[in-house]
């Protein structure tokens, strides 16, 4: 097992485009997905265990697991109707007052996330191997091979879509506040 020095290992990011009945693009579902630890450079288990304590799960092995769901609907009806959305493991969280700290937890993690030196991203080989990795990027068994999970946890690609979800989160929560 190897070590994490960052508050987190086991990261990775995905986007996937939702289409209507019609075949057109409706959305767009990003996921980001890490476990958290306690270490020397970062205490993120400890400042997001409220949140992740809202899982309910049977599966104790994703206890210490972040997993965030982004959904941003591309056209304007359906963004007025729905509303983007950020789910935190399994739960719906909506921007507002009372979520505030949690948005700023989420803005910190993923600007720390981009900012760590490539070299300090681990992910364990039994993580790539496990359900869970399976599980938490929603993918189908077409989907599930090496390539794939090696793009879903590609360092360039997890630092992108961190930078992409703190303009996500920044937006979402100026748009709250201009309300």
């Amino acid at each position: 097992m190897k070590v994490s020095f960052t508050g987190f290992k086991n990261a990775g990011m995905q986007i996937n485009q939702i289409n209507n009945e019609n075949g057109e693009p409706r959305m767009w579902l990003s996921i980001f997905n890490c476990e958290l630890t306690n270490d020397t450079f970062g205490k993120d288990l400890d400042a997001f265990r409220p949140v992740i304590n809202n899982y309910t799960s049977s599966d104790d092995s994703r206890k210490n697991f972040l997993n965030l769901q982004f959904w941003h609907y591309l056209r304007d009806s359906d963004r007025e109707k729905y509303g983007d959305k950020f789910v935190i493991n399994q739960k719906e969280y909506p921007v507002n007052m009372e979520n505030m700290r949690i948005f700023q937890k989420l803005a910190d993690l993923f600007k720390k996330v981009n900012g760590t030196p490539d070299y300090l991203f681990k992910c364990d080989k039994s993580y790539l191997e496990s359900d869970n990795c399976v599980k938490s990027f929603i993918l189908p068994p077409v989907l599930q091979n090496e390539d794939r999970l090696r793009a879903i946890h590609d360092v360039e690609n997890i630092k992108s879509m961190s930078e992409y979800l703190v303009d996500e989160i920044t937006n979402a929560v100026a748009e709250f506040l201009e309300v």
